[in-house]
């Protein structure tokens, strides 16, 4: 059964990597200021961000448990760092702190997922509003800005033509494909998303488990809002609201489901990628919102629709 799985994946994959492909070429076609090392460095600054937290649904996904709230967790942890700096608190132990707040708030959801017969999706649910209501009542919904010049060092330097953060989300990406694949919190993490009541026969320390998806999810949104803020140089209250829906396509897109025990962090990377490519191509080329989400929705029909056509005929 798991070689057919793996085998599955690997196809799923693989069509995402032709997707990716043949977007490149669409759009490089369509317009030469696409493939200009300006739209490179603007792709790969915008997939770090959504890359990090689509990372962080995508674990909780394979794990069954849904996160309805990293995006107003990536917006918390981004104003804290915000307010904490402009206190005269060195900006790096700002940062620290707003990475131990974002942990702090996933650990909440886990807590609540691991001890509470509440469903995952009800719980982030109601912590997404929590969350972005604290924000808002810290800012009083303005964005901080007068952040240290030297914040800017991670979001805004360039090691040749990479953008630092898209080094910093790749290694994340590699870490979190080893977690999944290779130790045994991340094989606890799958045989959880396809059974708690297997999961906890075979030894499972469910409840630990669930709440530490949930604080992993926590650091790597308030690692996301590092980046952002730290390239924009402002902190705003509402910075994660509408990233909800792309993060869930990201991760659908990559083959995790809400049944929970699929996908892959390979997968999740592919599908952040065609988003971004998507976006940015639209953009380039001068079609409108609707368009981008018209043709988001049909690439997301495609590829959902392809990859039951492989599962059916396996």
């Amino acid at each position: 059964m798991s070689m057919v799985k793996e085998a599955m994946a690997a196809k799923r994959e693989s069509l995402l990597l032709i997707i990716l492909v043949a977007l490149i070429l669409l759009f490089g076609g369509l317009s030469p200021n696409f493939l200009v090392p300006y739209s490179f460095t603007v792709m790969s600054q915008y997939l770090a961000e959504i890359g990090l937290l689509s990372l962080a649904i995508t674990i909780g996904l394979i794990s069954g448990l849904l996160d309805l709230s990293i995006g107003s967790i990536f917006g918390l942890s981004a104003v804290s760092i915000g307010l904490l700096a402009k206190t005269g608190l060195n900006i790096w132990v700002s940062a620290f702190l707003g990475v131990i707040i974002g942990m702090v708030a996933g650990g909440l959801n886990g807590i609540l997922a691991a001890f509470t017969p509440i469903p995952p999706l009800i719980i982030t649910l109601s912590t997404q509003f929590i969350f972005a209501g604290i924000s808002l009542a810290l800012t009083r919904g303005n964005p901080v800005t007068g952040l240290p010049e030297n914040y800017s060092f991670i979001g805004q330097t360039q090691i040749g033509p990479v953008p630092l953060q898209l080094l910093v989300f790749l290694i994340v990406t590699i870490a979190s494909s080893i977690l999944m694949q290779y130790m045994g919190l991340g094989r606890k993490m799958r045989l959880m998303g396809k059974s708690n009541r297997v999961a906890w026969f075979s030894g499972v320390n469910v409840p630990m488990v669930k709440i530490m998806v949930y604080v992993l999810s926590g650091f790597l949104s308030a690692l996301a809002s590092i980046i952002l803020t730290s390239r924009v140089m402002t902190a705003r209250p509402d910075a994660g609201q509408t990233l909800g829906w792309t993060i869930l396509t990201v991760a659908f897109l990559g083959g995790a489901s809400l049944e929970g025990g699929t996908g892959t962090i390979l997968g999740a990377l592919f599908g952040a990628m065609i988003i971004v490519i998507l976006s940015t191509g639209i953009e380039v080329v001068g079609l409108d919102i609707g368009q981008r989400l018209l043709t988001q929705g049909l690439v997301l029909l495609v590829v959902a629709g392809t990859g039951r056509l492989l599962k059916i005929k396996d």
